[in-house]
This record gives C-alpha cells, sequence and structure tokens, in this order.
C-alpha cells in the first residue's frame, strides 16, 4: 500500500522523497532532516506536512517525535502475501471457529492472501 499511497500524494500536489532517516537526524513537524542514500548525504526539507509510509513503527515518526495516541494491545495476529496467476473472481471471505481468511486483488495482477 505504500506506493499506492506516495502515488495518491503525487497526484495531490505533493513530492515523494525516498531514503530514510538515521538516528543523527534531527527535526520537528515543519522540519525533517533525513540522510539518504549510500554515501549518507544530509538533506534538508522543509514541509508544512510531512507522511511517512513506512509502518507503525515509522521511522519518520520516531525522528519528529511525533505523539502516539489511540494505542491499544494487540489482541489477535495475522499472516499474509501475495501472490501472481491466482484466478479471482472478487473478494473471497472464509469464517470458520477463531479463524478467518480473506483473499482479495491488489495491485499489479497480485492477490493478497491473509489468515
Amino acid at each position: 500500500m505504500d506506493k499506492l499511497l506516495a502515488d495518491a500524494a503525487v497526484v495531490a500536489g505533493g513530492s515523494r522523497e525516498s531514503g530514510s532517516p538515521s538516528t543523527n537526524c534531527s527535526g520537528t513537524t515543519t522540519e525533517l532532516s533525513a540522510c539518504a542514500g549510500e554515501r549518507r548525504r544530509h538533506v534538508e526539507k522543509h514541509a508544512r506536512i510531512v507522511i511517512g509510509v513506512n509502518g507503525a513503527h515509522s521511522a519518520v515518526a520516531k525522528t519528529v517525535q511525533a505523539p502516539r495516541y489511540n494505542e491499544h494491545p494487540a489482541l489477535t495476529y495475522g499472516y499474509y502475501s501475495y501472490f501472481t496467476d491466482v484466478p479471482m473472481a472478487g473478494i473471497e471471505v472464509w469464517i470458520r471457529p477463531n479463524r478467518a481468511y480473506i483473499n482479495f486483488p491488489t495491485n499489479n495482477d497480485l492477490t493478497c492472501v491473509a489468515m
């Protein structure tokens, strides 16, 4: 999903920056200094809004010390993977006692199989 979100941000007028913040980098929610690339060159960008699309343990969120909110402990778990050449007519869902299975088409002709 990260690529889809990043592409949508660019279409909406934003810009995409690759690389990841390192522990040496510092910043606030309005100014983020990120170290990117093999040479660890210093890159400084200024933005009104910064979106880090790298998951629950976001390096961007940690770097800018974003506050955590609405947190709850995990009560379950899930496994998923993406496959090619899975014939799909749409979303498939199976519910069984204490488990559920869902298969659905995603981008690039991939199918997500989750349980």
